[in-house]
C-alpha cells in the first residue's frame, strides 16, 4: 500500500510528538491564554507584509483569512471569496471586516519547542515589535526572545509584548528545529495564496 510523502512526513511527525498534544503551526495573539504568555524567538528579520480580512464559508460558516500584496477594493475582496465565501463581519457589528495590514515571521515557540508562524493585524502589537526593533540596545532582535502576554479588562483584551535575553541553552534546540524546517523547504510566502508554508508544495 503506497502513502504520498506528505501523508508520511505528517505521520512521522505525529509520532515524533508522541503524547504531547498535537500544536498547532500558527501562533496568533488570540490564541494566547491570558494566564500564559507565549514564549518565541524571530528566525527572521523581516516580515512576510500583506493585508488580510476574513470571509465565511456559505455551507459550514467557518471562517478564513483571505490574504492580498496590496490592499484591495471591495470587488476585488469579493472576487477573490468567490461563490462559496461570504465577508465575514466585523466583532460585535454588521458590518464587513476590516481589511488589515497584516504581519508574519517563522519563529520558535519555546514553550512547545517547535517553529510556528506567528502572524498578527493587531496594530499595537505591531507598533511595539517596530518600537523594540528601533532600539540600539537590541541591535540584532534574532538574539533576543520575545513574551507576549494577553490582558483582558472587563472584557477588552490589549496585549502586552516585552523582551527578554535569551537562555544559552535554548540556543541549540532553535537552531536545529530551524534547520530541520528549512531543509524541508520552508515559504512563508505560501500564505500568500493560503498554502502552507511547512510545505508549500502541497
Amino acid at each position: 500500500m503506497k502513502f504520498s510523502a506528505t501523508f508520511d512526513e505528517k505521520v512521522e511527525r505525529s509520532e515524533e510528538q508522541g503524547d504531547k498534544p498535537l500544536v498547532s503551526s500558527y501562533l496568533n495573539p488570540g490564541m494566547v491564554d491570558v494566564k500564559k504568555p507565549a514564549h518565541f524567538a524571530f528566525l527572521e528579520l523581516d516580515p512576510l507584509m500583506y493585508f488580510q480580512t476574513w470571509g465565511e464559508e456559505i455551507s459550514t460558516g467557518k471562517a478564513r483569512p483571505f490574504r492580498f500584496i496590496s490592499k484591495p477594493s471591495d470587488e476585488e475582496v469579493r472576487a477573490e471569496m468567490g461563490k462559496d465565501y461570504v465577508w465575514g463581519k466585523a466583532y460585535q457589528s454588521t458590518e464587513n471586516a476590516p481589511i488589515k495590514e497584516a504581519m508574519a515571521w517563522p519563529v520558535y515557540d519555546f514553550d512547545n519547542k517547535v517553529v510556528r508562524v506567528f502572524s498578527c493585524d493587531q496594530f499595537t502589537i505591531q507598533k511595539a515589535i517596530k518600537r523594540i526593533a528601533l532600539n540600539r540596545k537590541y541591535k540584532n532582535l534574532l538574539d533576543w526572545d520575545l513574551c507576549l502576554s494577553k490582558v483582558n479588562t472587563d472584557g477588552r483584551i490589549s496585549y502586552d509584548l516585552q523582551v527578554e535575553p535569551r537562555d544559552e541553552d535554548t540556543e541549540s534546540e532553535l537552531e536545529a528545529a530551524w534547520k530541520e524546517v528549512e531543509k524541508k523547504g520552508f515559504d512563508i510566502k505560501a500564505l500568500l495564496t493560503n498554502g502552507d508554508p511547512f510545505n508549500p508544495e502541497g
